[in-house]
């Protein structure tokens, strides 16, 4: 996989997102919104393909 957990991304969609795991198995990242606040901010998985770019 090509990130790694702590990682910050840019999603094609635009939206710039925390990822919390990697799923070496699934091939998915469980990310969560960087941009939010919400101590609760509900967490998603990813496909690598959704990544549009590395921001730090």
């Amino acid at each position: 996989m090509k990130y790694h957990e702590g990682n910050i991304v840019l999603l094609k969609n635009g939206k710039t997102v925390y990822i919390v795991s990697v799923d070496e198995v699934a091939q998915k990242y469980l990310v969560t919104d960087a941009e939010s606040t919400d101590t609760n901010a509900k967490a998603q998985y990813i496909k690598e393909s959704s990544i549009q770019l590395l921001v730090t």
